[in-house]
């Protein structure tokens, strides 16, 4: 008989799973947000000029607004200086008194631009024009002291009404400007001429900074006080 074959039984192959590769998942990385760079407002140079006797100086350049000039003469006769553009048009009589003269007045620039001097003199005279300081002195309630042609520093009023004690002892002209930061006129306090004593009531439309050019040939005295 044939021999019967047993048939050998074959091991199935196991299949080997190759994992699939998951990508990294990717960690987001944070962009640090830029500060922003402040540059500060550059202060405009002051602008020192010197001559003697009549002279028309060369063109300054000078921004908008607010300027604080300070201005000397030695000399015996009239003592003038026009402020002119650069048309020639008359801008603001800086000065105009009789022999030696010392002082500060408040000039406000209606546009940037270039700016010249008509000097009227018989002796030496120096005019300097600086920036006046950006933050105030002092809170109001305040008592200003001066002599003679001053632009004070400029002092914090709050908004409302305040009472405003004036003093003069000299014999010529007494006015007194209230300015603003930006040297807008905000009221004319007096306007007299010699010896002056009274009070007035002052309005204040926005608390903010404020000085006083104040035109004047003796001592005075200004007191800014609550009603």
């Amino acid at each position: 008989m044939p021999s019967t074959a047993t048939p050998t039984s074959v091991p199935t192959a196991t299949p080997t799973l190759t994992p699939t590769q998951v990508p990294p998942t990717a960690t987001p990385t944070s962009v640090p947000t830029a500060t922003p760079t402040l540059t500060p407002t550059a202060t405009p140079k002051p602008i020192t000029i010197l001559g003697t006797g009549r002279t028309v100086t060369p063109f300054y350049e000078l921004d908008k607004p607010l300027w604080i000039v300070q201005l000397e003469h030695d000399g015996s006769s009239n003592f003038a200086i026009w402020l002119l553009d650069k048309n020639g048009g008359k801008v603001d009589l800086l000065v105009n008194e009789i022999g030696s003269h010392s002082g500060s007045m408040a000039l406000t620039i209606p546009n940037t631009g270039n700016y010249l001097l008509d000097v009227t003199a018989d002796g030496t005279w120096s005019v300097d024009i600086a920036s006046p300081p950006a933050l105030a002195s002092d809170t109001a309630p305040v008592t200003i002291l001066g002599t003679g042609r001053t632009v004070t520093p400029f002092y914090e009023l709050d908004k409302g009404l305040w009472i405003v004690q004036l003093e003069h002892d000299g014999s010529s002209n007494f006015a007194i400007w209230l300015l603003d930061k930006n040297g807008g006129k905000v009221d004319l306090l007096v306007n007299e001429i010699g010896s002056h004593s009274g009070s007035m009531a002052l309005t204040i439309p926005n608390t903010g900074n404020y000085l006083l050019d104040v035109a004047a040939d003796g001592t005075w005295s200004v007191d800014i006080a609550s009603p």
